[in-house]
Protein backbone atom coordinates (compact mmCIF):
# COMPACT_ATOMS: atom_id res chain seq x y z
CA UNK A 1 0.00 0.00 0.00
CA UNK A 2 1.37 3.66 -0.47
CA UNK A 3 1.50 5.68 2.33
CA UNK A 4 -1.02 7.83 3.68
CA UNK A 5 0.53 11.41 2.51
CA UNK A 6 -0.07 10.25 -1.33
CA UNK A 7 -3.14 11.04 -3.42
CA UNK A 8 -4.16 7.19 -3.90
CA UNK A 9 -3.79 4.28 -2.30
CA UNK A 10 -5.59 0.61 -2.26
CA UNK A 11 -8.49 -0.68 -0.04
CA UNK A 12 -8.04 -2.88 2.34
CA UNK A 13 -8.38 -6.49 2.09
CA UNK A 14 -11.78 -6.97 3.52
CA UNK A 15 -13.06 -3.80 1.65
CA UNK A 16 -12.17 -4.95 -1.89
CA UNK A 17 -15.57 -6.93 -3.11
CA UNK A 18 -17.92 -3.73 -1.67
CA UNK A 19 -17.60 -1.85 -4.34
CA UNK A 20 -17.71 -4.91 -7.14
CA UNK A 21 -21.13 -5.93 -5.53
CA UNK A 22 -22.04 -2.27 -5.42
CA UNK A 23 -24.97 -0.92 -7.47
CA UNK A 24 -26.58 2.65 -7.83
CA UNK A 25 -29.70 1.22 -6.03
CA UNK A 26 -28.22 -1.47 -3.80
CA UNK A 27 -25.01 -0.54 -1.26
CA UNK A 28 -22.96 -1.69 1.58
CA UNK A 29 -24.11 1.24 3.69
CA UNK A 30 -24.42 1.70 7.99
CA UNK A 31 -25.71 4.43 10.11
CA UNK A 32 -24.41 5.85 13.15
CA UNK A 33 -26.30 8.38 14.60
CA UNK A 34 -26.81 10.72 18.16
CA UNK A 35 -29.33 12.40 19.42
CA UNK A 36 -28.28 15.73 21.23
CA UNK A 37 -30.03 18.06 23.83
CA UNK A 38 -30.17 20.80 21.23
CA UNK A 39 -31.04 21.65 18.12
CA UNK A 40 -28.04 21.03 15.62
CA UNK A 41 -27.05 24.39 14.18
CA UNK A 42 -25.94 22.78 10.58
CA UNK A 43 -23.95 25.55 9.20
CA UNK A 44 -21.54 24.60 12.91
CA UNK A 45 -21.59 20.96 12.08
CA UNK A 46 -20.33 21.82 8.40
CA UNK A 47 -17.41 23.70 9.70
CA UNK A 48 -16.37 21.12 11.91
CA UNK A 49 -16.62 18.00 9.55
CA UNK A 50 -14.45 20.18 6.97
CA UNK A 51 -12.15 21.47 9.78
CA UNK A 52 -11.43 17.26 10.68
CA UNK A 53 -11.80 15.57 6.77
CA UNK A 54 -8.37 15.96 6.25
CA UNK A 55 -6.99 14.25 9.65
CA UNK A 56 -9.51 10.87 8.15
CA UNK A 57 -8.11 10.85 4.74
CA UNK A 58 -8.95 7.64 4.18
CA UNK A 59 -12.87 8.27 5.02
CA UNK A 60 -12.79 11.44 3.12
CA UNK A 61 -11.72 9.78 0.13
CA UNK A 62 -13.27 9.06 -3.76
CA UNK A 63 -13.46 5.54 -4.41
CA UNK A 64 -12.31 5.23 -8.05
CA UNK A 65 -11.86 1.92 -10.78
CA UNK A 66 -8.65 0.65 -11.22
CA UNK A 67 -7.55 -1.86 -13.84
CA UNK A 68 -7.46 -5.00 -11.24
CA UNK A 69 -9.29 -3.33 -7.80
CA UNK A 70 -11.13 -0.01 -6.72
CA UNK A 71 -8.74 1.96 -4.95
CA UNK A 72 -9.54 5.19 -2.64
CA UNK A 73 -7.89 8.52 -4.08
CA UNK A 74 -7.86 11.73 -2.07
CA UNK A 75 -10.56 13.69 -2.00
CA UNK A 76 -10.47 17.47 -0.76
CA UNK A 77 -13.91 18.58 -2.33
CA UNK A 78 -16.23 20.57 0.54
CA UNK A 79 -18.51 18.50 2.82
CA UNK A 80 -22.05 19.17 2.68
CA UNK A 81 -24.31 18.21 5.38
CA UNK A 82 -27.29 17.33 4.23
CA UNK A 83 -30.75 17.90 5.81
CA UNK A 84 -32.11 14.52 7.80
CA UNK A 85 -34.22 13.13 5.40
CA UNK A 86 -36.81 10.45 6.27
CA UNK A 87 -35.34 7.83 4.02
CA UNK A 88 -32.79 5.77 5.82
CA UNK A 89 -29.99 4.25 4.10
CA UNK A 90 -30.65 6.10 0.86
CA UNK A 91 -27.99 5.48 -1.77
CA UNK A 92 -25.32 7.63 -2.22
CA UNK A 93 -24.21 8.97 -5.33
CA UNK A 94 -21.35 10.60 -4.90
CA UNK A 95 -21.24 12.56 -8.17
CA UNK A 96 -23.84 14.84 -6.39
CA UNK A 97 -21.98 14.51 -3.05
CA UNK A 98 -18.36 16.40 -3.69
CA UNK A 99 -16.90 12.41 -4.69
CA UNK A 100 -17.32 11.23 -0.87
CA UNK A 101 -18.96 7.86 -0.05
CA UNK A 102 -20.51 9.06 2.91
CA UNK A 103 -23.48 11.07 3.81
CA UNK A 104 -23.50 13.69 7.65
CA UNK A 105 -27.09 14.83 8.04
CA UNK A 106 -28.71 16.69 10.99
CA UNK A 107 -32.13 18.21 11.73
CA UNK A 108 -33.79 18.90 14.84
CA UNK A 109 -31.77 17.43 17.71
CA UNK A 110 -30.47 14.59 15.44
CA UNK A 111 -26.89 13.92 13.60
CA UNK A 112 -26.73 10.94 11.30
CA UNK A 113 -23.78 9.63 9.60
CA UNK A 114 -24.67 7.00 6.70
CA UNK A 115 -21.27 5.66 4.91
CA UNK A 116 -20.05 3.36 2.63
CA UNK A 117 -18.59 -0.05 4.34
CA UNK A 118 -15.51 0.03 1.81
CA UNK A 119 -14.05 3.09 3.33
CA UNK A 120 -13.98 1.80 7.03
CA UNK A 121 -16.29 -0.34 9.46
CA UNK A 122 -18.45 0.62 12.62
CA UNK A 123 -15.08 1.59 14.73
CA UNK A 124 -13.82 3.54 12.05
CA UNK A 125 -16.77 5.22 11.42
CA UNK A 126 -17.49 6.07 14.99
CA UNK A 127 -14.21 7.83 15.64
CA UNK A 128 -14.79 9.88 12.80
CA UNK A 129 -18.44 10.92 14.12
CA UNK A 130 -17.18 11.76 17.52
CA UNK A 131 -13.79 13.59 16.13
CA UNK A 132 -16.55 15.75 14.03
CA UNK A 133 -18.75 16.15 16.93
CA UNK A 134 -15.85 17.09 19.58
CA UNK A 135 -14.82 19.68 16.92
CA UNK A 136 -18.77 20.77 16.90
CA UNK A 137 -18.55 21.22 20.60
CA UNK A 138 -15.45 23.00 20.55
CA UNK A 139 -13.85 20.50 23.03
CA UNK A 140 -10.47 21.44 24.09
CA UNK A 141 -7.67 20.46 22.38
CA UNK A 142 -5.79 19.34 19.20
CA UNK A 143 -8.37 17.52 16.42
CA UNK A 144 -7.57 13.96 16.78
CA UNK A 145 -4.96 13.41 13.79
CA UNK A 146 -5.77 9.65 12.05
CA UNK A 147 -3.72 10.89 8.82
CA UNK A 148 -0.52 8.26 9.72
CA UNK A 149 0.19 5.89 8.50
CA UNK A 150 -0.68 3.34 11.09
CA UNK A 151 -3.94 4.94 11.00
CA UNK A 152 -4.11 3.99 7.07
CA UNK A 153 -3.19 0.68 7.75
CA UNK A 154 -4.64 -2.80 5.86
CA UNK A 155 -3.94 -4.48 9.07
CA UNK A 156 -5.30 -7.80 7.69
CA UNK A 157 -1.91 -7.43 5.60
CA UNK A 158 -0.32 -6.71 8.72
CA UNK A 159 -1.75 -10.10 10.45
CA UNK A 160 -1.27 -12.28 6.92
CA UNK A 161 0.47 -15.35 7.95
CA UNK A 162 0.59 -17.78 4.92
CA UNK A 163 0.97 -20.83 7.00
CA UNK A 164 -2.32 -20.27 8.56
CA UNK A 165 -5.21 -22.24 7.23
CA UNK A 166 -8.98 -21.67 7.50
CA UNK A 167 -11.54 -23.81 5.34
CA UNK A 168 -13.28 -21.83 2.38
CA UNK A 169 -16.45 -24.13 3.14
CA UNK A 170 -16.16 -22.66 6.71
CA UNK A 171 -16.14 -19.44 5.85
CA UNK A 172 -18.92 -19.87 3.48
CA UNK A 173 -21.16 -21.64 6.03
CA UNK A 174 -24.65 -23.49 5.33
CA UNK A 175 -27.91 -22.45 4.49
CA UNK A 176 -29.88 -20.54 6.94
CA UNK A 177 -33.41 -20.18 7.72
CA UNK A 178 -34.59 -16.78 5.98
CA UNK A 179 -37.09 -14.38 7.07
CA UNK A 180 -40.35 -13.80 4.80
CA UNK A 181 -42.22 -10.90 4.44
CA UNK A 182 -43.58 -8.26 2.33
CA UNK A 183 -41.21 -5.86 0.83
CA UNK A 184 -41.37 -2.13 1.84
CA UNK A 185 -40.39 -1.48 -1.53
CA UNK A 186 -36.85 0.52 -0.97
CA UNK A 187 -37.72 1.96 1.88
CA UNK A 188 -36.17 0.52 5.36
CA UNK A 189 -38.24 0.74 8.59
CA UNK A 190 -36.44 0.78 12.29
CA UNK A 191 -37.61 -0.70 15.39
CA UNK A 192 -35.75 0.38 18.30
CA UNK A 193 -35.58 0.54 21.75
CA UNK A 194 -33.06 2.26 24.46
CA UNK A 195 -31.97 0.95 28.08
CA UNK A 196 -30.55 1.07 30.55
CA UNK A 197 -27.46 -0.06 30.44
CA UNK A 198 -26.41 -1.43 33.81
CA UNK A 199 -30.03 -3.14 34.12
CA UNK A 200 -28.66 -5.19 30.53
CA UNK A 201 -25.50 -6.04 31.71
CA UNK A 202 -27.44 -7.38 35.20
CA UNK A 203 -29.77 -9.01 32.94
CA UNK A 204 -26.56 -10.96 30.81
CA UNK A 205 -25.22 -11.30 34.13
CA UNK A 206 -27.81 -13.62 35.95
CA UNK A 207 -27.48 -15.76 32.41
CA UNK A 208 -23.70 -15.85 32.89
CA UNK A 209 -23.36 -13.93 29.93
CA UNK A 210 -21.74 -11.06 28.00
CA UNK A 211 -24.17 -8.53 26.60
CA UNK A 212 -23.22 -9.85 22.51
CA UNK A 213 -23.73 -13.64 23.90
CA UNK A 214 -26.94 -12.41 25.78
CA UNK A 215 -28.52 -10.79 22.83
CA UNK A 216 -27.45 -13.35 20.27
CA UNK A 217 -29.15 -15.92 22.59
CA UNK A 218 -32.68 -13.84 22.81
CA UNK A 219 -32.26 -12.77 19.35
CA UNK A 220 -31.86 -17.09 17.91
CA UNK A 221 -35.11 -17.68 20.82
CA UNK A 222 -37.28 -15.06 19.56
CA UNK A 223 -36.59 -16.08 15.90
CA UNK A 224 -37.41 -19.16 16.54
CA UNK A 225 -40.43 -18.40 18.02
CA UNK A 226 -41.86 -16.26 15.34
CA UNK A 227 -40.83 -18.11 12.73
CA UNK A 228 -40.61 -21.96 13.45
CA UNK A 229 -37.39 -22.53 10.99
CA UNK A 230 -36.89 -25.85 9.30
CA UNK A 231 -33.18 -24.30 8.84
CA UNK A 232 -30.80 -23.47 11.33
CA UNK A 233 -30.88 -19.98 12.27
CA UNK A 234 -27.49 -18.55 11.27
CA UNK A 235 -26.62 -15.09 13.23
CA UNK A 236 -23.48 -13.35 11.84
CA UNK A 237 -21.68 -11.51 14.97
CA UNK A 238 -19.10 -8.70 13.56
CA UNK A 239 -15.91 -9.44 15.78
CA UNK A 240 -13.35 -6.02 16.41
CA UNK A 241 -10.37 -7.54 15.57
CA UNK A 242 -8.52 -4.19 17.31
CA UNK A 243 -9.48 -5.89 20.59
CA UNK A 244 -7.52 -9.26 20.08
CA UNK A 245 -4.25 -7.98 16.96
CA UNK A 246 -3.22 -4.39 18.40
CA UNK A 247 -3.93 -2.00 15.23
CA UNK A 248 -4.97 2.11 15.81
CA UNK A 249 -6.40 1.75 11.65
CA UNK A 250 -9.17 3.23 10.74
CA UNK A 251 -10.07 1.18 7.79
CA UNK A 252 -12.14 -2.07 7.93
CA UNK A 253 -10.57 -4.75 10.52
CA UNK A 254 -13.38 -6.66 11.29
CA UNK A 255 -14.46 -10.75 10.80
CA UNK A 256 -17.47 -12.84 11.77
CA UNK A 257 -18.15 -15.26 13.83
CA UNK A 258 -21.42 -17.57 13.29
CA UNK A 259 -23.24 -18.34 15.40
CA UNK A 260 -25.58 -21.41 14.07
CA UNK A 261 -28.84 -22.63 16.25
CA UNK A 262 -30.24 -25.97 15.25
CA UNK A 263 -34.08 -25.77 14.62
CA UNK A 264 -36.22 -27.06 17.58
CA UNK A 265 -33.34 -28.16 20.05
CA UNK A 266 -34.11 -25.72 22.66
CA UNK A 267 -37.24 -24.98 24.35
CA UNK A 268 -35.93 -21.90 26.91
CA UNK A 269 -34.45 -18.99 26.41
CA UNK A 270 -31.46 -19.65 28.89
CA UNK A 271 -30.55 -22.64 26.52
CA UNK A 272 -30.42 -20.44 23.46
CA UNK A 273 -28.02 -17.67 25.60
CA UNK A 274 -25.96 -20.27 26.78
CA UNK A 275 -24.91 -22.12 22.98
CA UNK A 276 -24.64 -18.23 21.72
CA UNK A 277 -22.20 -17.76 24.38
CA UNK A 278 -20.22 -21.44 23.81
CA UNK A 279 -19.72 -20.87 20.12
CA UNK A 280 -19.01 -17.06 20.62
CA UNK A 281 -16.23 -18.24 23.02
CA UNK A 282 -14.94 -21.56 20.67
CA UNK A 283 -14.74 -18.99 17.47
CA UNK A 284 -13.87 -15.87 18.48
CA UNK A 285 -10.41 -18.06 19.63
CA UNK A 286 -7.14 -15.64 18.53
CA UNK A 287 -5.99 -18.76 15.77
CA UNK A 288 -8.99 -19.32 14.10
CA UNK A 289 -9.47 -15.42 13.28
CA UNK A 290 -5.58 -15.72 12.72
CA UNK A 291 -6.39 -18.08 10.09
CA UNK A 292 -9.65 -16.17 8.63
CA UNK A 293 -7.41 -12.77 8.38
CA UNK A 294 -5.29 -15.08 6.34
CA UNK A 295 -8.02 -16.65 4.11
CA UNK A 296 -9.30 -13.33 3.86
CA UNK A 297 -6.15 -12.12 2.43
CA UNK A 298 -5.29 -15.24 0.45
CA UNK A 299 -7.83 -14.84 -1.38
CA UNK A 300 -7.83 -11.78 -2.58
CA UNK A 301 -4.30 -11.98 -3.66
CA UNK A 302 -5.13 -15.19 -5.86
CA UNK A 303 -8.00 -13.07 -7.05
CA UNK A 304 -5.69 -10.19 -7.81
CA UNK A 305 -4.40 -10.53 -11.36
CA UNK A 306 -8.11 -10.80 -12.78
CA UNK A 307 -9.20 -7.90 -14.58
CA UNK A 308 -11.95 -5.39 -12.21
CA UNK A 309 -14.33 -6.18 -14.94
CA UNK A 310 -14.09 -9.69 -15.16
CA UNK A 311 -14.44 -9.35 -11.14
CA UNK A 312 -17.98 -7.19 -11.56
CA UNK A 313 -19.33 -9.58 -14.08
CA UNK A 314 -18.34 -12.78 -11.96
CA UNK A 315 -19.53 -11.39 -8.63
CA UNK A 316 -22.78 -10.27 -9.79
CA UNK A 317 -23.38 -12.90 -12.03
CA UNK A 318 -22.93 -15.38 -8.79
CA UNK A 319 -24.89 -13.31 -7.13
CA UNK A 320 -27.75 -13.78 -9.30
CA UNK A 321 -27.99 -17.73 -8.01
CA UNK A 322 -26.06 -17.22 -4.80
CA UNK A 323 -28.21 -16.24 -1.31
CA UNK A 324 -26.96 -14.78 1.80
CA UNK A 325 -25.22 -17.42 3.98
CA UNK A 326 -27.01 -15.74 7.43
CA UNK A 327 -30.46 -15.45 9.25
CA UNK A 328 -29.50 -11.89 10.86
CA UNK A 329 -26.82 -9.79 12.02
CA UNK A 330 -26.02 -8.79 14.87
CA UNK A 331 -23.49 -6.25 15.42
CA UNK A 332 -22.45 -4.48 18.59
CA UNK A 333 -20.43 -1.79 18.89
CA UNK A 334 -20.19 -1.46 22.20
CA UNK A 335 -19.20 1.73 24.47
CA UNK A 336 -19.08 5.11 22.77
CA UNK A 337 -18.59 8.67 24.22
CA UNK A 338 -19.36 12.46 22.69
CA UNK A 339 -18.26 15.23 24.77
CA UNK A 340 -20.15 16.37 27.98
CA UNK A 341 -21.08 19.50 26.97
CA UNK A 342 -23.49 18.25 23.93
CA UNK A 343 -25.10 15.96 26.49
CA UNK A 344 -26.27 13.63 24.03
CA UNK A 345 -29.23 11.44 24.93
CA UNK A 346 -28.12 8.53 23.09
CA UNK A 347 -26.61 7.17 20.14
CA UNK A 348 -27.64 4.85 17.36
CA UNK A 349 -26.61 2.04 15.19
CA UNK A 350 -28.22 0.77 12.42
CA UNK A 351 -27.64 -1.75 9.56
CA UNK A 352 -28.79 -1.37 5.90
CA UNK A 353 -30.60 -4.71 5.06
CA UNK A 354 -31.55 -6.86 1.52
CA UNK A 355 -33.98 -8.83 0.22
CA UNK A 356 -31.77 -11.96 0.77
CA UNK A 357 -31.03 -10.23 4.56
CA UNK A 358 -34.06 -8.05 5.40
CA UNK A 359 -33.63 -7.70 9.03
CA UNK A 360 -30.33 -6.97 10.76
CA UNK A 361 -29.92 -5.32 14.30
CA UNK A 362 -27.06 -3.06 15.93
CA UNK A 363 -26.26 -1.91 19.44
CA UNK A 364 -24.25 1.01 21.11
CA UNK A 365 -23.93 2.32 24.75
CA UNK A 366 -23.67 5.89 25.68
CA UNK A 367 -23.36 6.71 29.16
CA UNK A 368 -26.17 4.73 30.91
CA UNK A 369 -28.17 3.79 27.64
CA UNK A 370 -27.87 1.46 25.54
CA UNK A 371 -29.85 1.38 22.35
CA UNK A 372 -31.24 -1.75 20.22
CA UNK A 373 -32.03 -0.99 16.99
CA UNK A 374 -33.80 -3.03 14.35
CA UNK A 375 -33.27 -2.27 10.53
CA UNK A 376 -36.35 -4.49 7.89
CA UNK A 377 -36.82 -4.11 4.64
CA UNK A 378 -40.40 -5.89 5.32
CA UNK A 379 -43.38 -4.87 6.49
CA UNK A 380 -43.80 -7.53 9.28
CA UNK A 381 -41.95 -6.44 12.66
CA UNK A 382 -42.82 -10.03 14.71
CA UNK A 383 -39.52 -10.56 15.08
CA UNK A 384 -38.57 -6.98 16.77
CA UNK A 385 -41.69 -7.43 19.21
CA UNK A 386 -41.05 -10.64 20.16
CA UNK A 387 -37.38 -10.05 20.95
CA UNK A 388 -38.04 -6.62 22.79
CA UNK A 389 -40.79 -8.34 25.15
CA UNK A 390 -38.07 -10.98 25.87
CA UNK A 391 -35.56 -8.29 26.70
CA UNK A 392 -37.58 -6.51 28.53
CA UNK A 393 -39.34 -9.13 30.95
CA UNK A 394 -35.55 -9.88 32.11
CA UNK A 395 -34.45 -6.30 31.89
CA UNK A 396 -37.44 -5.44 34.68
CA UNK A 397 -36.12 -8.61 36.53
CA UNK A 398 -32.44 -7.04 36.96
CA UNK A 399 -33.97 -3.95 38.00
CA UNK A 400 -36.23 -5.12 40.12
CA UNK A 401 -33.01 -7.55 41.90
CA UNK A 402 -30.51 -4.02 41.14
CA UNK A 403 -33.23 -1.98 43.41
CA UNK A 404 -33.64 -4.91 46.55
CA UNK A 405 -29.75 -5.25 46.78
CA UNK A 406 -29.42 -0.91 46.87
CA UNK A 407 -32.77 -1.27 49.28
CA UNK A 408 -30.52 -3.99 51.33
CA UNK A 409 -27.52 -1.88 51.42
CA UNK A 410 -29.30 1.25 52.62
CA UNK A 411 -30.79 -0.63 55.75
CA UNK A 412 -27.07 -1.96 56.48
CA UNK A 413 -25.32 1.29 56.47
CA UNK A 414 -28.32 3.20 59.17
Amino acid sequence: MESAGSDRWQLDCSARFYPVVNTARTQSLFCIGAVLADDVDIERLTRAVNAVAPYFPTICAAVKRGFLWHRLERNDAPIQVCPLGDRLLAPIDPSKNGGHFFRLSAGGREVRLEIFHALTDGTGALEFLRTTLARYADEPGEIADRSGERYAEDSFERYYDPSAKFGLKEMAGIAPHRHAGTPTKGAFETDETTLSAAELVAAAKAKSASVTAYVTGMLACAIERVSAPRKPVVIMVPVNLRNIFPSDTVRNFTLFVRVVIKPNEMDAPDLYIAEAKRQLALYADKEKLRAQISTTVRGVKLTGWVPLFVKTALVRLGRLFMRSRQTIIFSNLGRASLPEQLRAEKMYFRMNASKNNVQNLGAITLGGNCTLSFTRCIKEDALTREFFSLVANDVAAAKANIAQQEDKNNKNNI
